[in-house]
């Protein structure tokens, strides 16, 4: 973690403090102290978690507000809040991929119509297993009972995202390589298990809920406007030729012209004045000069000077 100040206020974790990404976990973790204090009060206790954790049976009730505040509530007690890190360090690592791709306004939307999601979702199979799929009113998979709570349904939308934006990257999941295309689904049959077998207290129905309100908000408000990104040669409609040309001729030339030096001094010297400043760059780890995105991308030299300094 990195705190400084800057002409821009302070850093932490490598984002302003008004970063949507930093206002959404500072909030998170106010309210698991504000969790913790009232831990020793019963009474406040018990308002907290009936008042704003997810109660299908009060929620369908009148208290609406549920299916978006349980996602700030997390499990307290024990040695180190868990339940509260494990989401909140899922966030982090996601949003800092999708958010130079889609941006911080698209980031903060996606966060809550994924929590929302989860939340209508549970909602809508708690009025099924009450009314139509009686039966299904105590599966372990399909059941509903009980308190909800915990920003998972959020970050299932952003893996649904990220496993579109970033397909054959491969995360570890427990122990397992995956790819991130198939990590939402991985995710869920691993839950499904952990409620048959070891009777986790997972909601599944919350995570599917907020997975499928990733994917639907990626097909309804990112990938139209991705086209021109891994796909330049077939969207040359949007796009001026002799400015794409022009550009990935720039790139080129600066490809060429790094690899011709040998010393790192000599490469920053020559990446330096070719800087844009405030660039938002991609993560790292999608830097390929032979990607046709970055021979594009008019921060090129942006990445390449990071490159030779890691």
């Amino acid at each position: 973690m990195t705190r400084k100040k800057s002409n821009k206020g302070f850093i932490l974790f490598g984002y302003s403090i008004y970063h949507p990404i930093n206002i959404i976990l500072l909030f998170n973790c106010v309210v698991y102290i504000i969790q913790s204090i009232a831990e020793s009060d019963q009474m406040l206790t018990y308002r907290l978690l009936n008042g704003f954790a997810l109660n299908p049976s009060l929620a369908v009730d009148g208290y609406y507000w549920q299916i978006l505040t349980y996602g700030f509530l997390h499990s307290t007690g024990g040695f180190l809040p868990l339940h509260l890190l494990m989401n909140m360090y899922g966030f982090y690592l996601l949003g800092s991929y999708i958010e130079p791709i889609i941006g911080k306004l698209k980031l903060t939307f996606l966060y809550f119509s994924a929590q929302i999601g989860g939340g209508i979702f549970i909602l809508l199979m708690f009025f099924l297993t009450n009314t139509v799929f009686v039966n299904l009113s105590h599966d372990p998979i399909w059941s509903v009972g009980g308190l909800i709570l915990g920003a998972s349904g959020a970050v299932f939308g952003l893996l649904a995202v990220f496993g579109l934006l970033y397909p054959e990257m491969e995360l570890i999941l427990l122990i397992l390589p995956i790819k991130a295309k198939n990590a939402v689904w991985i995710s869920l049959v691993i839950g499904i298990a952990a409620n048959i077998f070891f009777s986790a207290h997972l909601s599944n129905l919350c995570h599917l809920g907020g997975a499928l309100s990733g994917f639907a908000f990626y097909y309804l408000f990112v990938r139209d406007r991705l086209n021109i990104i891994p796909n330049l040669k077939a969207n040359f409609q949007t796009l001026a030729k002799s400015e794409v040309n022009d550009q990935a001729a720039i790139n080129k030339k600066t490809i060429q012209d790094i690899n011709a030096l040998y010393s790192q001094q000599e490469k920053e010297e020559y990446l330096k004045p070719k800087q844009v400043e405030n660039a938002n760059i991609c993560p790292p780890e999608t830097f390929n000069t032979e990607d046709e995105f970055c021979l594009q991308c008019e921060w090129l030299a942006n990445c390449m000077l990071r490159k030779t300094r890691s």
